[in-house]
């Protein structure tokens, strides 16, 4: 870190955005570098590009040590233009938006703006771009009907094109507002049920706990499907994993006996990793 604050001054917009992202992907907090960078994002904001900035608000969401008023800052530069921005660049505003409770977003009419402009590129968004923006939507509890309605059947048309990581998002906001389109929850639970086997560890447990956040309208077969999953790949879960996925699993009410005995024997074989 000491290297990057020496040289911040030298960094061009893309530069800073691309230190910030590594620092933010590696969860490295530094509160002298993020006092550093806030300084200059700040001082540069009107040289940023949308892809740059959306690149920036993700940074500034995922370590919140680089501070919510950074986070503000971007959103509010970003607002006027956001009718002009990619549909992916739209989708990572909308995301960091979200993940860091809005920055404010909640309570002026941002979200419903992300909103108008997602139902406007709609036809632009890629499958994650999407997801993205439907969890986003429902993290910000906006009314998601219209933007639902309008890629109800592009969704349909898709799911076999979409990741394990993409489906979960969906099955997740779908759940946390209680969205009446069952049709397409149906049609998601199937297609997850198809992939159950071909998930990775890291996803198959990231899915369980975002479920069990709101589990009432999930298919029941589909949790079903991965509590059997989980049981089989027991052994092979380091600990956080195994730690994450019990609670996830108790919570949406299928942690079985067989269930407990397969993860008692392999916490024990993972007891090191557990944290204390």
């Amino acid at each position: 870190t000491g290297e990057a604050i020496s040289r911040v001054g030298e960094l061009s917009c893309q530069e800073l955005a691309s230190v910030s992202w590594a620092f933010a992907r590696l969860e490295v907090a530094s509160s002298k570098l993020s006092e550093v960078v806030s300084d200059q994002v700040v001082a540069k904001l009107s040289e940023f590009s949308s892809s740059t900035l959306a690149s920036m608000a993700w940074s500034a969401a995922k370590l919140h040590d680089l501070g919510d008023g950074m986070l503000d800052a971007l959103l509010a530069h970003a607002r006027p233009s956001l009718v002009d921005f990619p549909a992916r660049d739209l989708a990572g505003v909308a995301w960091a938006a979200a993940a860091a409770a809005g920055g404010g977003a909640k309570g002026d009419g941002f979200a419903a703006e992300l909103e108008g402009h997602a139902l406007a590129k709609s036809a632009e968004l890629s499958n994650m771009d999407l997801s993205n923006i439907a969890w986003a939507l429902a993290e910000l509890r906006v009314d998601p009907d219209p933007l639902v309605a309008k890629t109800a059947e592009e969704v349909r048309n898709k799911l076999s094109d979409y990741s394990w990581q993409e489906l979960g998002r969906w099955l997740w906001a779908f759940s946390k507002l209680s969205v009446d389109c069952g049709e397409i929850v149906d049609a998601v639970s199937r297609e997850a049920l198809d992939k159950v086997s071909s998930v990775s560890d890291q996803d198959l447990s990231g899915l369980l706990w975002s479920l069990s956040r709101q589990p009432g309208s999930i298919d029941p077969s589909l949790v079903q499907a991965l509590a059997e999953e989980t049981a089989q790949r027991a052994g092979s879960l380091g600990g956080q994993l195994l730690a994450s996925t019990t609670t996830a699993l108790a919570r949406l009410g299928h942690l079985t006996a067989p269930l407990m005995q397969a993860f008692a024997t392999a916490a024990r074989t993972n007891l090191r990793e557990f944290s204390p």
